[in-house]
């Protein structure tokens, strides 16, 4: 089995309210602040962009110079951590589960993930043979896999995608997406890792984060 080794991945976290909230209950200011606790980001690197005096509004950020998102709307906030390596991880962990402790009074217990991973083969010719599959057929010009798996000790269905990776030479772009339910427990965040993990030994690669 072919062992990746990751070139920089990312982490996008969704959550959504109940409901829709409008702009004068969304207390903006008292989120930014909040936001401003868990990441090295001040108040006014904050900008709003307003459209509608109810629901069109968006709250955004930029950190960790442009590498780190954090966005919030009438439906949901967003936070995306990109740039990363894997010695970043146990950092990422942590940032999250605090992210995550911040928002759960105020929206539902689901929370979408999305980890996408730049990943390098050993060689060339490891490369080659996983895509090798798919081309068999010259009508075939972006080759990949798109599944949905079930792991044994995930609840949840967990989105696959594999394709090349358009930004390093032999390597693979991979995505995987699922759902994290909240509250967290201890063991949440280490078990989302590890599942990606075994989902991607079902596809013949290791993908160590």
């Amino acid at each position: 089995m072919p062992k990746l080794k990751i070139h920089t991945f990312e982490i996008a976290l969704e959550a959504s309210f109940p409901s829709p909230v409008a702009f004068f209950d969304a207390r903006t200011n008292e989120f930014a602040a909040k936001m401003s606790q868990i990441f090295p980001i001040s108040p006014d690197q904050f900008r709003m962009r307003q459209f509608d005096v109810l629901y069109g509004y968006e709250l955004k950020a930029t950190f960790f110079g442009t590498n780190a998102r954090l966005e919030r709307t009438s439906s949901g906030i967003k936070l995306s951590l990109g740039g990363a390596s894997t010695e970043h991880k146990d950092a990422i962990t942590d940032l999250v589960s605090t992210f995550c402790e911040a928002i759960l009074p105020e929206i539902t217990p689901e929370l979408t993930f999305v980890l996408c991973a730049h990943a390098g083969f050993e060689s060339p010719e490891e490369h080659a043979a996983f895509f090798r599959p798919f081309g068999r057929c010259p009508e075939i010009v972006s080759e990949g896999i798109i599944a949905e798996v079930k792991l044994p000790n995930w609840a949840l269905p967990v989105g696959v995608r594999f394709e090349n990776s358009e930004a390093f030479e032999n390597s693979v772009f991979a995505v995987h997406s699922s759902e994290i339910m909240l509250p967290l427990e201890p063991t949440s965040l280490g078990k989302m890792w590890a599942s990606v993990e075994e989902a991607a030994k079902l596809f013949g690669l290791e993908l160590p984060y």
